[in-house]
């Protein structure tokens, strides 16, 4: 997998280039990009920061997958980058260097990755429709799963951090797709992400 950094600061690049050029399991292959740049290969991934971030990146990489850096932006700015960016996911410096890999491995399989914060800000949005009627109300264990979901769980390991069974999970998930009329958690995650702000 080709992972490209494209971030203002070369600090933060090169420290970000030694902590993934270190996975075994992942088999990254890892560029720093300032803009100018000529890539030898095309990349699959990109973890941009909001400096970098711009069409120009989007234009010249359309088939890749980004990846915002979040260093503490507003929620209206994480919301708007997001749809004006189709961002595939996000993670916040402050995540440990395990869950930066992982986040990367969940993205390149195709899958929506978001932190928290924003997990939480897309669960209120989903709230606010399905009060005005257009989605039957979820539930806490509901909007707990669809969070774990969002972090690239799968039914086992949900089903281990909530202390219920797996088939529990299976059911919640089911009555989850039924509320908002989907078929995958990919699904779930851009529906979500489509009605963020």
């Amino acid at each position: 997998m080709n992972v490209l950094l494209c971030v203002k600061s070369l600090v933060i690049g090169e420290a970000l280039y030694e902590i993934l050029s270190k996975d075994d399991d992942c088999r990254l292959c890892i560029y720093i990009y300032t803009g100018q740049d000529h890539v030898a290969s095309l990349p699959d991934v990109i973890i941009a920061d909001r400096w970098c971030l711009s069409k120009e990146l989007v234009s010249r990489f359309p088939e890749a997958k980004i990846i915002l850096l979040d260093s503490g932006m507003q929620q209206d700015e994480l919301t708007s980058l997001v749809l004006l960016y189709k961002l595939n996911g996000i993670i916040s410096i402050n995540d440990d260097c395990s869950l930066m890999k992982k986040a990367i491995k969940v993205v390149h399989e195709g899958q929506i990755w978001l932190d928290g914060k924003c997990i939480k800000a897309v669960l209120n949005r989903a709230r606010s429709m399905y009060q005005k009627g257009s989605v039957d109300y979820m539930s806490k264990r509901e909007q707990e799963i669809v969070e774990l979901i969002s972090k690239g769980k799968r039914n086992k390991d949900i089903a281990a951090d909530l202390f219920v069974s797996e088939q529990t999970v299976k059911a919640h998930i089911s009555s989850i797709f039924k509320k908002f009329n989907v078929a995958s958690r990919n699904q779930l995650m851009s529906l979500l992400i489509k009605h963020y702000h």
